[in-house]
């Protein structure tokens, strides 16, 4: 509210000699002359002379009163027709006069206002303010600007600006002229302005996004706390200034966020977003998605102001940076499949494709069962599939079959993915083609079949002579002679069986595969026969030790003596470095190593000699 003293100024009022210019009309008259001789002519001159005096002074009354009217006709239009409400009160601020636009204000008929009381229309919160205001008013010769919240004749309200004044008459009483502008439409603008800027301060709030707010004119920046919270500092530690946001921005990101702000300040970008690191109070970097935009320019058109935010977006990088990992992880030589909880597959690696036959067009979408080789059973997939649910994990030996029908022996993992409910979202198999690995274990089983036949076949021989009385020892140590012969040659037999049949489709296996794990196998598998042979009809041979051994175990122990790591071995049988160390362990077992200092390779070698 503002209160100046009033001024009001008055045109004064000139007369016109009317006298003058009667005898100037009356000397013209053509008896003006004659009528100078005489007395009563002189008389009667005073006479017509006063007469026209009055008429020019009635005909300036009616043109006084004809500007008059005018005047008021204008005053009238002013006041009734004005975008403004008029209002005149009396000593006690009942309402004396009001035009139309301010009987409208008020939402009631003008007739129905005159000399009502002004404040029944002020809404109750404001009246004791409104009251305070007339009666400073009433004394004070003070012209008052404020806003008012009015109360309409429906109950419904309307803000409104009051400018007021004190008006004394000519009779010394007092009256209050008031006009009233409406501005509920920009108070409502106001108010939903500031709602606006309370939900977009909540929204930031909530987003733990920051603000800055930089005058480009000046190098002036405010950031907001929320900005200074997102580094690691208090609100009072960082100055309004630019290189607190530059001298923090990592090395490798500077020179393109400054590009890029350069480029949208030219008017080279429609936006200004950029992505870098910024140096964090404990020493860490955050990733930061800073976006911007001009809010106002300078005389010359260039920017003078531009507002912003910051977005902490490190967590999304580690999310995008952990599925570039996946991504590369998911490209192996195994195959890999991912399906939903209805084992529907959703994705398929390259290897998924050139195992089966089947691109990812083709797979996806359907159920994963279109690889079954129909081999095995319903209870088989029932029992792994309790598996998959109760232990999260399956592995084993599966048949598989290509888009060709080809079938083929896999070895197969299953994983169930949980959601945050800990409900099964998705199951992930990978199997990689073990058809190789199944052929040289099937020429290394029959191998020892035919080993293990010969030294039962000699164990019952050898039992047979041992029931042999004395007096046929003679005789016995002959035929162990000949046993002894028969082992030499069955031996023999063995070694050229290996050079001329095994061995050549060992190496043809070999030169027709690409897969390294595959070749290792087929090598360890080689070096094992030799040694079989060579070790034939050895007591303490490595095959009468491996007895006790699981076809896996001897897998495992024979890459152990060829000096394979754990590592490798477990890459080679597609198993993990845990199974193997597990394996390690039974074999030691069952071999008789309680001692942990006993090197298990060296105890190996040892069969040899």
């Amino acid at each position: 509210m503002s209160d100046k003293p009033s001024a009001r100024s008055k045109t004064p009022y000139v007369p016109r000699d009317n006298r003058a210019e009667a005898e100037l009309q009356l000397a013209k008259h053509p008896q003006a002359d004659l009528a100078r001789t005489a007395t009563a002519e002189k008389m009667l001159h005073e006479l017509q002379v006063h007469q026209i005096e009055l008429e020019m002074q009635n005909e300036e009354l009616q043109q006084a009163h004809i500007a008059l009217e005018e005047s008021r006709d204008r005053y009238l239009d002013l006041f009734e027709f004005a975008p403004i409400g008029y209002f005149t009160l009396d000593a006690h601020n009942l309402i004396a006069e009001v035009n139309f636009v301010g009987a409208e204000l008020l939402g009631e008929d003008r007739k129905k206002l005159l000399l009502k009381p002004f404040s029944k229309y002020i809404v109750a919160e404001e009246s004791d303010q409104f009251y305070l205001r007339m009666s400073r008013l009433s004394r004070d010769d003070v012209q008052q600007n404020y806003d008012l919240q009015i109360k309409r004749d429906d109950a419904s309200t309307r803000y409104v600006h009051v400018n007021a004044m004190r008006v004394k008459k000519y009779d010394g009483s007092v009256t209050i002229r008031m006009t009233l502008t409406d501005i509920t439409k920009s108070k409502r603008i106001e108010a939903a302005l500031k709602e606006s800027e309370q939900r977009l301060n909540f929204a930031f709030k909530g987003s733990g996004d920051g603000m800055w707010d930089w005058h480009a004119d000046t190098g002036q920046v405010h950031y907001s706390k929320q900005w200074k919270t997102m580094l690691g500092y208090s609100d009072e530690e960082l100055k309004d200034e630019f290189k607190e946001w530059e001298t923090r921005v990592h090395p490798e990101d500077l020179g393109p966020a400054l590009a890029d702000i350069r480029d949208y300040l030219e008017g080279k970008t429609p936006t200004y977003s950029n992505q870098h690191r910024l140096l964090c109070k404990d020493g860490r970097y955050k990733w930061i998605l800073s976006r911007g935009i001009i809010v106002s320019r300078n005389a010359d058109g260039k920017p003078a102001r531009l507002i912003g935010t910051h977005t902490d977006i490190t967590e999304q990088k580690d999310i995008e940076h952990d599925l570039r990992i996946s991504a590369t992880a998911f490209e192996v030589q195994e195959g890999i499949m991912v399906t939903d909880a209805k084992n529907i597959i959703i994705r398929v690696n390259a290897a998924f494709t050139r195992l089966t036959g089947y691109s990812a067009a083709e797979a996806v979408g359907k159920n994963a069962s279109m690889i079954n080789s129909r081999l095995h059973n319903a209870s088989f997939f029932k029992a792994m599939f309790e598996a998959v649910n109760r232990e999260r994990y399956w592995q084993g030996e599966i048949w598989n079959q290509r888009k060709s029908c080809e079938v083929f022996p896999c070895l197969m993992t299953v994983t169930a993915v949980l959601d945050n409910q800990g409900h099964v979202a998705n199951y992930v198999g990978s199997f990689s083609d073990i058809s190789l690995q199944k052929q040289a274990e099937k020429v290394l089983l029959e191998a020892k079949k035919q080993l293990e036949k010969k030294l039962e076949k000699n164990a019952l021989e050898l039992t047979t002579l041992r029931g042999e009385s004395e007096e046929v020892n003679t005789a016995l140590k002959v035929m162990i002679k000949m046993r002894n012969s028969d082992n030499l040659e069955a031996k023999s037999l063995l070694n050229e069986e290996l050079s001329h049949e095994v061995l050549p489709f060992l190496q043809r296996l070999k030169s027709g595969n690409q897969d390294v794990k595959q070749i290792r196998l087929v090598d360890t598998l080689e070096a094992n026969l030799q040694r079989l042979v060579t070790s034939y009809g050895s007591p303490t041979s490595i095959t009468s030790s491996y007895k006790n051994l699981t076809p896996k175990e001897i897998q495992v122990a024979t890459m152990v003596r060829e000096g394979f790591s754990t590592k490798a071995i477990a890459s080679t049988l597609s198993l993990s470095p845990e199974t193997i160390s597990i394996h390690r362990k039974n074999i030691r077992k069952k071999l008789g190593l309680g001692s942990k200092g006993e090197n298990l390779r060296s105890y190996l070698i040892t069969f040899e000699k």
